[in-house]
């Protein structure tokens, strides 16, 4: 996964760890939320619509047909197009993040294990055949151990579950149990 990729995926999860910024190789400790300083759900967005941001990205953005997310309650729509990436809010609190990726990992499922692994509470299931990492909302913590090991501290983030939709990768996240963002992101098409 690419630097600015990988500080996406960070900023879904809602965690501290060490992450690349800027596409520099030095490591920088930062706790990134699902929403970033400047207010944005993505690095270098801009407010736009389905449509738009289709159309920037050069792929249909793939949306949930759910109770809980579907188009006609659809409240935001973000893109970053540096970051081949947009972002949908919904009425329930459901943001939806994809990402446009060339270099997935060849083990997606031992990948999502190794995070799942270090970061309590987290599991990974299957969403629409694939491995799929999925992360509770409200995170304990780890009670950050070790001066040089990755310090999760508690936290009031959303719960999150992330899989890949061909060279998709794509993320669900909400104020809501496991259960629901499961179904929601089975519900992505």
């Amino acid at each position: 996964m690419g630097a600015v990729a990988g500080a996406l995926a960070i900023a879904a999860v809602g965690v501290a760890i060490p992450l690349l910024a800027g596409g520099s190789t030095a490591p920088v400790q930062q706790r990134i939320g699902p929403v970033l300083p400047s207010g944005l759900p993505l690095l270098g967005a801009t407010p736009t619509t389905i449509a738009e941001a289709s159309a920037i990205l050069g792929f249909e953005i793939p949306r949930p047909d759910d109770v809980l997310a579907r188009d006609d309650s659809i409240v935001g729509v973000w893109v970053s197009p540096d970051n081949g990436a947009a972002a949908i809010d919904y009425s329930s609190g459901i943001r939806l993040i994809v990402l446009s990726q060339e270099d997935q990992s060849s083990d997606v499922k031992g990948h999502f294990g190794s995070i799942a692994a270090s970061i309590p509470g987290a599991s990974v299931q299957t969403v629409q055949g694939e491995p799929a990492l999925v992360l509770p909302e409200n995170n304990p913590g780890n009670g950050c151990p070790e001066l040089n090991a990755v310090c999760i501290p508690k936290q009031e983030n959303r719960g999150s579950v992330t899989f890949w939709l061909g060279k998709l990768e794509i993320k669900v996240l909400g104020h809501l149990s496991s259960d629901d963002l499961l179904r929601v992101a089975g519900s992505i098409k």
